[in-house]
């Protein structure tokens, strides 16, 4: 018995030495490849805008080298690394890779893990950007008329921009009230910018508050004169935004 058992350790052993060289092996061959970078999440988990922070491609090479590339800088970089089991060696740093996949990869690095760089294969990137293109054609179709005029929807891929930040949803996370005493709460906003910029019909609720419309009226007025409007093929457009942020408790 006690024989038996130790051949199926020794089964199940060399089976795990085994399948951890294949996965070796898979993330290897993944790795060699053409990445684009697609996004970078900072800690606070919301996406780094390309001004903040700067974009690059990678190339990583069987030999021992990865050629990084700045597209604005029109800059072109052969930098040596070292692969150790999931980590990437540079001279200047050290990387954790996250996840990898034939059409994605994501990093973070070691000194600063909550900070992710997510790329994707030229393939899955060509799709993304193809996919956005539909919903942008899609967008130009849906409208409605209110007040005689027409309104149509905004999208992650295509809004009213807010002055001071690449996100305007980014604004209403920054002024969420100070809730500290419910469990959770969410702020929902609804208005129209229209094409020259200025708001119309401001609605909203922070239904963790018995009466918000003050709150809610406090809030809209410091952006009230700060938009610019949405454009479809190169003309300014009314578009109506839809803003929903929730919360849990902060204490």
């Amino acid at each position: 018995m006690k024989f038996s058992s130790f051949y199926k350790y020794t089964f199940y052993t060399l089976l795990l030495s085994l399948l951890s060289v294949q996965m070796g092996y898979a993330q290897n061959e993944f790795l060699y490849s053409n990445w684009v970078m697609d996004q970078i999440i900072g800690c606070d988990n919301k996406i780094v805008h390309p001004l903040a922070e700067t974009y690059w491609d990678v190339t990583f090479r069987p030999n021992g080298y990865a050629a990084m590339n700045v597209s604005f800088k029109k800059v072109s970089i052969e930098n040596p690394y070292t692969l150790e089991g999931k980590k990437l060696i540079f001279s200047y740093g050290v990387f954790d890779i996250e996840k990898i996949s034939i059409d994605s990869l994501v990093i973070s690095s070691s000194d600063n893990k909550c900070h992710k760089y997510l790329f994707l294969s030229e393939k899955a990137k060509k799709m993304k950007e193809e996919r956005k293109k539909d919903i942008l054609v899609k967008q130009n179709h849906k409208s409605f008329i209110y007040k005689n005029e027409k309104v149509f929807f905004a999208n992650r891929h295509n809004a009213p921009k807010l002055a001071g930040f690449t996100d305007h949803n980014q604004f209403f996370y920054e002024h969420f009230p100070p809730v500290y005493k419910y469990d959770k709460c969410q702020m929902t906003f609804q208005f129209i910018i229209k094409k020259d910029g200025s708001i119309l019909d401001p609605k909203g609720n922070i239904d963790c508050l018995k009466n918000s419309s003050r709150m809610v009226e406090k809030i809209i007025k410091k952006i009230e004169n700060d938009w610019t409007p949405m454009y479809i093929d190169n003309e300014p457009v009314n578009a109506l935004v839809r803003i929903k942020v929730k919360t849990m408790d902060r204490s």
